[in-house]
């Protein structure tokens, strides 16, 4: 018994340190600022190849909307949803079909504001996406952000989709690498900050 209770107590142990050492900060470092325009640099970047559809119990295979995540302010607004109208990335469910790619895995030019306690992505399409610290549900998809130390971390947890985001800036504030974690599989994509004049020509 005494054995057994000893096992336990470890077990919970390494549970508790795993959970501590995971655990997110909502607030921004003040050594780390994602705001700028940024530009896909096409040669250090990997193309993410999303799962295989699966084939449902008693029907063909599914497809469909991609993992998308919030509501505006109840933390992130789903991609493909414009300011004005919109709504969320979207393909067809008839025939085999991968879920849709969110913008964040397709972009190629992107502008980030980030504030103490979210930020905001304006894709090249003009899809825009909040994203709040903390965890967030919005119609049975939940988000969680926040910092591990200077890298932010975004987990979006869906039906059709389930993917990772590490945003890491490096040592010059000029390069932004994205690592993106799904179906076991990880991928990475390089942006390079634009300068100002470049921004305000494009």
């Amino acid at each position: 018994m005494l054995k057994h209770r000893i096992v336990f107590i470890a077990i919970f142990q390494c549970i508790f340190i795993s959970a501590c050492a995971t655990k997110l900060s909502y607030e921004s470092p003040d050594t780390v600022n994602l705001s700028g325009d940024w530009v896909l640099n096409k040669t250090l970047s990997q193309e993410i190849v999303l799962p295989a559809p699966t084939r449902a119990a008693n029907g063909p295979q599914s497809g469909g909307r991609g993992g998308n995540g919030r509501g505006n302010r109840g933390g992130e607004r789903p991609e493909g949803r414009t300011a004005r109208r919109g709504g969320p990335n979207s393909t067809s469910n008839k025939g085999n079909t991968r879920p849709a790619k969110p913008d964040a895995m397709t972009s190629v030019e992107m502008t980030i504001e980030q504030a103490a306690d979210s930020m905001g992505i304006r894709y090249q399409n003009e899809k825009y996406r909040d994203i709040d610290w903390g965890e967030h549900e919005y119609r049975g998809v939940t988000t969680t952000a926040g910092w591990e130390e200077e890298t932010l971390r975004v987990e979006t947890n869906g039906k059709r989709l389930n993917f990772s985001e590490r945003y890491h800036l490096d040592s010059t504030g000029k390069i932004l690498t994205i690592t993106f974690s799904v179906a076991n599989g990880e991928f990475f994509r390089v942006y390079d900050k634009k300068h100002p004049s470049e921004a305000s020509e494009s």
